[in-house]
């Protein structure tokens, strides 16, 4: 039996399955619980920045469900975007795949659906900081026509290590 990756928008609801997924991931940001239920506040008075959680997980035949262990057992990675509309940019905040689930497209689709999401928010370009070991999240996004920009020196902690700045040009400017 195989299963099938379904991308959706998260839902405040996925917060523990979320953190469970993160801390099991070394080179994962580790956020609080606090900045994972403040994607789904309302952000009046921060210029209309838009923030969104993305939830890959797996759908599997009836009877092979994993969701007899956890309601969320089935969340395979995660993905948190954010637009800045004035200044017509926007974030790709974090990306997490479990470790079981890598190379098999579960990146790439996350990538994807954050990147139309901040394109139809209106967002001209796409950042993003990638720790410079990781080679094949580098990889990935050169794939998808993301290019390095730049350093940020000492950026990451546990262990300290560079960022690569690296940016997508989603649509050309008016």
């Amino acid at each position: 039996m195989s299963a099938s990756i379904e991308i959706r928008p998260g839902t405040p609801e996925d917060i523990e399955a979320v953190l469970l997924l993160e801390r099991s991931v070394s080179e994962a940001p580790h956020w609080s619980r606090f900045e994972y239920e403040s994607i789904f506040q309302p952000n009046e008075g921060q210029g209309g920045i838009q923030r969104r959680l993305w939830i890959a997980e797996t759908r599997v035949p009836h009877s092979w469900s994993l969701r007899r262990l956890s309601p969320r057992m089935s969340g395979i990675g995660f993905a948190v975007a954010k637009v800045i509309p004035s200044a017509e940019l926007a974030e790709l905040e974090s990306i997490v795949v479990s470790p079981a689930m890598r190379r098999q497209g579960v990146g790439t689709r996350l990538c994807q659906a954050s990147i139309e999401w901040c394109r139809a928010r209106g967002a001209v370009s796409v950042e993003l900081e990638v720790r410079s070991s990781s080679h094949a999240a580098i990889r990935l996004y050169w794939s998808l026509g993301f290019f390095t920009q730049g350093v940020r020196r000492a950026y990451y902690r546990d262990p300290e290590e560079d960022a690569a700045l690296m940016r997508l040009n989603v649509k050309q400017r008016n």
